[in-house]
């Protein structure tokens, strides 16, 4: 596999995760007892439970990619690095967070994509989290201890994104795409306290 492949994988497994994302915003806002998934009804605690189990595969698998991606820029064998790098900065991927506007930097513009990978993993952690709290299918430590393990996934790739980045983008695109990533996690947890 190539770095292209990888983000063609990516961008069709962003594909699902919009669809789980939106799927779970209307699970989260709807009152119904019982929600049918496909033709199989499910009460409100056990579609959460799947729901979350979904996005976890997800997120697991677009960590996979990017860790690969990763390996193969940080170990420093990749023999065709400058097409690899045009590769992450131009793929079409709509979630890509490497992405850089051709022709100059536009810094804010630039970030878009990174901010909406991370939103996406917010959502999907919190919408899960909406959805299964005061469920009490399980006790209180595995449910904390399966949130934990999503975040601190969501850590790590953040940093391998990050240590990516440095390798392949402009400098000063960098560092602002940093300090936006920063404010838009202050934003997004201050969201969820709401």
């Amino acid at each position: 596999m190539d770095i292209e492949q990888a983000l063609d994988s990516l961008e069709k497994t962003t594909g699902w995760l919009g669809g789980l994302i939106i799927s779970g915003v209307l699970l989260t806002v709807s009152d119904a007892s019982t929600i049918k998934i496909g033709d199989v009804p499910f009460d409100r605690a056990h579609a959460a439970l799947i729901f979350f189990i979904a996005a976890d595969l997800i997120f697991i698998h677009i960590s996979r990619r990017i860790i690969f991606i990763g390996d193969l820029f940080i170990s420093g064998d990749f023999a065709c690095q400058e097409r690899a790098i045009l590769a992450l900065r131009y793929h079409p991927w709509a979630l890509n967070p490497f992405f850089q506007s051709p022709n100059s930097p536009r810094y804010i513009f630039d970030s878009l994509p990174l901010i909406a990978l991370i939103a996406a993993w917010w959502i999907g952690g919190l919408g899960s989290l909406r959805l299964l709290r005061g469920q009490h299918l399980f006790p209180d430590v595995i449910l904390f201890s399966a949130f934990l393990a999503y975040g601190l996934l969501g850590v790590y790739i953040g940093g391998r994104v990050q240590r990516i980045m440095s390798i392949c983008l402009d400098q000063k695109l960098f560092r602002v795409k940093r300090y936006v990533v920063a404010l838009a996690c202050i934003a997004l947890m201050s969201i969820s306290f709401l």
